[in-house]
């Protein structure tokens, strides 16, 4: 299982997360609520950290990839906020 699967980054306006961490936990809206549900996943705080670098790292050159895969830049303007960090 990879750290995130089924995202689909979607342009426009409106950011929204339609992912729920578990059945309990409604969709997910923060890096808190990960950190808070992590123990439901047998994570402790540092691996929860660990994944969360491993994936904003990977996250963070999307545009490169876009770009080698085509994406012309006022796409690439359109997709950027489909892509934001959480503090």
């Amino acid at each position: 299982m990879s750290p995130a699967f089924d995202l689909n980054p979607m342009p426009g306006d409106r950011r929204e997360s339609k992912t729920w961490l578990t059945g309990d936990s409604g969709p997910i809206d923060s890096q808190a609520m990960l950190v808070e549900g992590a123990p439901y996943f047998r994570l402790d705080v540092a691996n929860a950290a660990a994944i969360w670098t491993e994936v904003a790292l990977a996250v963070d050159g999307w545009r490169l990839i876009a770009k080698g895969l085509g994406m012309q830049s006022n796409d690439l303007v359109d997709f950027e906020p489909a892509f934001f960090k959480l503090a």
